[in-house]
């Protein structure tokens, strides 16, 4: 019902994204997460806080911004964690005056966390694609305040040159950017492409506000991002990862941006549980939220 609604409204000249935030807005609130946006440091950090219990943060990739990311996962764990769903910088509301990188993505995590966890406990952290490279170096700077982690299709340190290279091939692309800061509707297609195994059929009116509301905002900033990766690669995947308690790799089957063996690897480095999420591409998590929570929970539960 919600999708053929979104539909109406962005032919009738409405912002259908618009419409969705606000709709997932009153659905967080009804359910009673709050927002709120602090300024820690040189940056403004949005994030949504709701239930009670052991704290897991929830953190997004390149795409939207938290609460469009995991607003599923994070309805379902509340009801026995307290939940942390921040924008990362340069998404979503979340800004900063500082230099993006990898880093300062972790620093700023690991300043929400001090503000709102008591000094001494731990948390666990989910990570999802750029998501997962962020919760694993805020995870190598407080490595006493890791419980658990799990990671959702993302790399970590099993991701090289020739890694790159064989997936700008498989876009036939020159750059991440071209594919993770799209520049036009068209590419903001190919990027919903290559999310879900089976997409969704996306009007031209839709995929154009999508572009618009989405992702306008900071690509200079994003694209910088991507380089990071690449220029500080070798100093990244040389450190140390921290000790969690317990590790769980979850990766769609049909993920054609970081292919399923990559995850096993990653798996079998940490010593994780793999969970292979089957009809499914880059994001497991939305194409089958009922496994993806049922894995989440179970692992996670205190």
């Amino acid at each position: 019902m919600v999708r053929p609604l979104l539909l109406m409204l962005c032919l009738a000249g409405c912002s259908a994204v618009k419409t969705g935030q606000s709709l997932r807005t009153t659905q967080a609130e009804w359910s009673g997460f709050e927002s709120e946006s602090l300024r820690l440091g040189d940056h403004q950090v949005f994030h949504w806080t709701g239930g009670s219990g052991p704290t897991v943060v929830l953190i997004h990739g390149f795409g939207a911004d938290g609460l469009a990311t995991w607003w599923p996962q994070a309805r379902h764990l509340a009801r026995d964690h307290r939940v942390i769903v921040p924008d990362l910088l340069w998404f979503g509301e979340s800004s900063s005056s500082a230099t993006p990188s990898l880093d300062t993505q972790a620093e700023a995590i690991q300043a929400l966390v001090d503000h709102h966890v008591s000094p001494g406990e731990q948390v666990d952290v989910v990570g999802i694609s750029y998501g997962g490279f962020v919760a694993l170096r805020y995870g190598s700077m407080v490595p006493e305040r890791q419980r658990k982690l799990a990671i959702l299709d993302s790399p970590g340190p099993f991701f090289d040159a020739g890694d790159q290279a064989a997936m700008l091939k498989r876009f036939d692309v020159d750059a991440p950017e071209d594919i993770f800061v799209p520049k036009t509707p068209e590419a903001v297609r190919t990027l919903i492409e290559l999310a879900y195994h089976a997409p969704p059929p996306i009007p031209e009116p839709l995929l154009k506000d999508i572009h618009r509301q989405v992702f306008s905002d900071h690509p200079d900033e994003k694209t910088a991002l991507l380089k990071d990766l690449e220029d500080d690669r070798d100093r990244y995947q040389s450190m140390e990862l921290a000790t969690y308690q317990g590790t769980m790799v979850i990766w769609g089957t049909h993920d054609k941006v970081f292919p399923l063996e990559v995850g096993k690897t990653l798996a079998d480095h940490l010593g994780a549980e793999f969970i292979e999420v089957k009809d499914t591409a880059h994001a497991p998590h939305m194409e089958r939220p009922d496994v993806v929570n049922s894995a989440l929970s179970d692992f996670l539960r205190p």
